[in-house]
């Protein structure tokens, strides 16, 4: 086996349906979680619904970054909306689909052919999506400035 890297987090049942995720840096916020209001559980708190989607949305944004610097293109704006689908599946649920909605904004047309690229590799290297057996949809939106 290659080379690893260890991410660990903590949970602290905080009280009702409420946690608090920590991380080993302890200079990173905690995270108040609690159980979806779906579920019986808490409104206005993060989920770790939100927490699966936003991981995915973020790990796309940091494979397209490192590869806009890597691949030079002049990027202007990056935006990204995740939305994720849970369906219920037997007796219980799954994400079936989770969908990535990117806008970007670059310099030129050489600029939007590379990040075309980038795009499409970012979708076969993202770490998040080459775990999760969740469908991942792209939808890329390439604006010239």
């Amino acid at each position: 086996m290659g080379k690893e890297h260890k991410y660990e987090t903590t949970v602290v049942w905080a009280e009702k349906k409420k946690g608090i995720v920590s991380f080993e840096d302890i200079k990173k916020e905690k995270i108040e979680v609690a159980v979806a209001p779906e579920f019986m559980g808490h409104v206005h708190i993060t989920t770790p619904e939100d927490l699966y989607v936003s991981s995915l949305n973020a790990c796309m944004m940091s494979y397209v970054i490192g590869l806009v610097e890597k691949m030079r293109i002049k990027l202007i704006s990056y935006t990204s909306k995740a939305t994720g689908l849970l369906s219920e599946s037997g007796i219980d649920f799954v994400f079936s689909t989770i969908r990535l909605d990117i806008t970007v904004i670059v310099k030129s047309e050489k600029d939007a052919k590379k990040m075309r690229r980038a795009i499409e590799m970012s979708e076969k290297g993202c770490y998040i999506s080459n775990s999760i057996r969740t469908n991942v949809e792209v939808n890329a939106e390439i604006l010239v400035e």
